[in-house]
């Protein structure tokens, strides 16, 4: 079980295994006690994706969902992989966002294999940093990640950025290979660290 707190309410996003009478073992929970909600389960139709695209078992590489995250407003965010129709290791990952109390649900805000905003036509998201902190979320239901592009004219120097958005949409931040603001003319991001957010949405 891993847990994600928002002390501002008392209310904590969790992810977790289950036993007992079912195969859909894997899932995300949100709520206090005697007050949980379930926000996503292994087998559960994948919000934004065609009939059948469903959230997958755990994998070999990483759990079907990764640790989600919670802010003080009730919104959750968390990447998870996926399996159905046309699905295959070049767009089994999505990252979502929403407040399962909402009538809005949960988004799909990003997926590999999909166009990569910000980037050059024929661009798209290979897959999205899975290390602690890479995908980060504030008080106004804004995430920031960081992720790996593939396509053409991509190549190391120049295939890995930071997104800034929300369920509306997302805007590329920086990307390795781009020109660094406030430096002489020439000098370029080399690498990107994770990134941090503030309420303000600033990076």
């Amino acid at each position: 079980m891993n847990i994600r707190h928002s002390l501002g309410n008392l209310v904590t996003a969790f992810r977790a295994f289950l036993f007992g009478g079912t195969n859909d073992e894997n899932g995300i929970w949100v709520g206090n006690f005697g007050a949980l909600e379930l926000v996503a389960r292994e087998g559960d139709q994948a919000p934004g994706l065609v009939s059948g695209v469903v959230f997958a078992d755990p994998g070999s590489e990483f759990s079907g969902f990764m640790t989600p995250l919670l802010n003080g407003a009730g919104d959750v965010a968390f990447q998870a992989k996926v399996t159905g129709p046309s699905v295959g290791s070049s767009n089994e990952v999505g990252i979502w966002i929403g407040r399962p109390s909402h009538s809005s649900g949960l988004t799909l805000v990003a997926r590999s294999g999909d166009a990569a905003p910000g980037t050059e036509s024929g661009v798209v998201f290979s897959s999205f940093d899975t290390s602690s902190g890479s995908l980060v979320l504030n008080g106004s239901g804004k995430i920031a990640f960081r992720a790996m592009v593939t396509g053409p004219g991509i190549d190391s120097s120049n295939d890995t950025g930071i997104w800034l958005g929300d369920n509306t949409g997302l805007s590329l931040v920086a990307r390795e290979g781009a020109a660094a603001p406030g430096t002489m003319s020439g000098v370029v991001f080399k690498t990107l660290s994770a990134p941090i957010l503030n309420n303000a949405d600033e990076i």
